[in-house]
């Protein structure tokens, strides 16, 4: 008789218990230690992303954001809008990054809550001046003479009240 191995008659050889166990044993051995040779080398991958994602976006600058939906040609209170750190990455370009340059702005066209504020979005204060003039000091002029006017079919208007409605 061999070792390891029983014959029942003239039939193919059976493994020995012991056999069996043995190689079931180093089996499940094998797979353990391959799942955490892999769970490992995993590891090692996605701490090594994490690393270079958290050095390549860890730079950060902040941007006007809108609190709330600010219709075309509303003021910008200091109450319509905060900061948000955004990386530096995904910055667009036109950003504003100081919450003081939006005060007191006109929204051009309509944020909604959420938005970036860019600067191409608001009238900024420097160029509203006209707004803090009064009326009897901003300065009116005629495009052309009053002949040319009404060849080119352009309404005149008085000194007194303007085709909007306003004194000038």
């Amino acid at each position: 008789m061999n070792q390891g191995f029983m014959t029942i008659g003239e039939g193919s050889p059976i493994p020995n218990e012991r056999w069996i166990i043995s190689m079931e044993k180093r089996a499940t051995i094998l797979s353990i230690g391959l799942s955490f040779l892999a769970m490992y080398l995993v590891w090692q991958y996605i701490s090594g992303e994490d690393e270079r994602l958290k050095s390549e976006y860890q730079v950060t600058e902040n941007i006007v954001v809108a609190k709330r939906d600010i219709l075309q040609y509303e003021t910008i209170r200091p109450t319509d809008i905060t900061l948000l750190t955004v990386p530096a990455k995904f910055l667009p370009p036109g950003r504003i990054g100081n919450q003081e340059d939006v005060y007191d702005s006109v929204a051009a066209i309509p944020i909604s809550k959420g938005e970036f504020i860019l600067d191409n979005k608001i009238i900024s204060k420097k160029y509203l001046l006209w707004l803090r003039l009064p009326n009897h000091k901003r300065k009116t002029s005629y495009f052309g003479s009053r002949k040319y006017q009404k060849l080119c079919r352009i309404p005149i208007t008085s000194r007194k009240q303007s085709r909007f409605g306003r004194r000038v």
